[in-house]
């Protein structure tokens, strides 16, 4: 069959996913149905049908190309994101297991002291945007438990250099550039961008020279692969192709949790009844002394899931059909065409989440949905690996947030949902006034 109907112009659909591809995947769906072909960076089959979901994430791996046009491989690199097949599970398999849950147990006080340095910077009568508190608390997480750096110095020039970093790859003109492949360095943005990727790499190759000079009580992610090795004895990963894969880390770890942790306070402190519930489960956990208790608690759980059902970061998950052809939906998808499981559209159905306007955490611990209802961190053989790390920080860093503060929700309306960078995040800050020590 030939592909599912979808706009005719392709520059147009270009421009309305760059600005907010939520709008555009409900007006294709509402138009021409599930499932619907629209171009993003290329031609692209969307649905956010469970039953088509499951063909895409049940697909073995070597069934999809690498997710990487040149726009993406200049900023990703030489990362397992730019493998497929046997080559992209054996990088998987040095990276993962510093983010599985043993992995993390010992990241998990890093977490908490993360935040914690970050509260203490702040003065009663403060007014906070969450978002950007998220955000300056997910990268000193980043930098401690992925990048493996604790020292002072350390952490402000990398700090200093992620946050430049960022600021170049959500620069709206190199978005729009990229997303239509002019990628020429002689033109600002991109020139900018390359400049503080060289920055961010270089300390990168810093902190591995240190690590391999002084391994002994180094921790974080960074660190346990850098001492992995290969069944000869030699290092697992050359240290160009590590620098790359922390990159990437960085990309799908940083902002998207800073994303959800703003989130994640806008619902606790707009619902008074959301809010005691959280409160009354916490009250005995001694998050602090030990962070891990928070990831066995059932409505901190059910709020979290909920947060990432309702704001999802990332609004589709993509995948570029292999030599095999792959049938999705009764359509068959042949070498090159881009596939897309859309989160949006899967999570705010109404069959399978009534009311899913209505942000209700109830609804996890009334049902447990499959992957392909519920999954905002993608799914199959290349789902993010940060899959386990990111509700992990989410829970400890509102624990701690909760336990030790008192604020005063001053945006009380829901931010609208906006691009924010490459992802999807309020278009208002969420403000709070900071009102002490709890």
């Amino acid at each position: 069959m030939s592909l599912p109907p979808g706009p005719n112009s392709a520059f147009a659909s270009r421009l309305k996913y760059v600005r907010n591809p939520y709008a555009l995947f409900d007006a294709c769906r509402r138009k021409y149905g599930d499932p619907f072909t629209v171009t993003t960076s290329m031609k692209t089959v969307i649905t956010g049908d469970p039953a088509a979901v499951r063909q895409i994430f049940t697909a073995p791996t070597e069934h999809f190309k690498a997710l990487q046009n040149k726009a993406q491989t200049r900023i990703l690199g030489d990362s397992f994101t730019s493998l497929s097949g046997p080559p992209h599970r054996a990088q998987r398999e040095i990276v993962t297991p510093g983010l599985r849950a043993e992995g993390l147990r010992g990241l998990a006080p890093m977490m908490v002291d993360a935040t914690v340095a970050r509260i203490e910077g702040w003065r009663p009568g403060d007014e906070l945007d969450m978002v950007e508190e998220g955000v300056a608390m997910a990268l000193e997480i980043i930098v401690r438990t992925i990048f493996s750096v604790e020292d002072a110095e350390g952490i402000a020039a990398r700090r200093v250099a992620i946050r430049e970093f960022g600021d170049r790859i959500s620069n709206k003109s190199f978005l729009i550039l990229s997303i239509l492949g002019i990628l020429n360095d002689a033109l600002p943005p991109m020139a900018h961008f390359s400049a503080a990727k060289e920055n961010l790499r270089g300390l990168l190759f810093d902190t591995i020279r240190q690590i391999r000079a002084k391994p002994e009580g180094r921790r974080g992610l960074l660190a346990r692969i850098v001492g992995t090795r290969a069944e000869d004895g030699q290092p697992a990963m050359a240290d160009s192709v590590i620098v790359d894969n922390m990159i990437t880390m960085l990309i799908a770890g940083h902002e998207t949790s800073a994303l959800s942790i703003g989130w994640s306070m806008y619902w606790a402190l707009s619902n008074p009844e959301i809010y005691e519930k959280l409160m009354a489960e916490l009250a005995d956990v001694d998050v602090e002394g030990d962070p891990h208790a928070t990831q066995t608690l059932p409505y901190l759980n059910a709020f979290v899931r909920e947060t990432l059902r309702f704001w999802p970061p990332v609004p589709d998950v993509i995948r570029v059909i292999g030599e095999e052809p792959l049938e999705v939906a009764g359509y068959r998808l042949t070498e090159n065409m881009q596939v897309a499981a859309c989160v949006f559209l899967t999570h705010f159905n109404p069959e399978i989440y009534p009311d899913p306007y209505v942000f209700r955490p109830e609804r996890h611990l009334e049902r447990r949905y499959s992957a392909y209802e519920y999954y905002p961190f993608g799914g199959g053989e290349r789902i993010c690996v940060g899959n386990t790390f990111a509700p992990m920080e989410i829970k400890i860093v509102l624990a701690v947030l909760l336990k030790r503060c008192r604020f005063t929700l001053l945006n009380t309306r829901m931010p609208e949902v906006t691009r924010t960078r490459f992802l999807m995040g309020p278009k208002q800050p969420i403000l709070c006034r900071y009102e002490g020590a709890l």
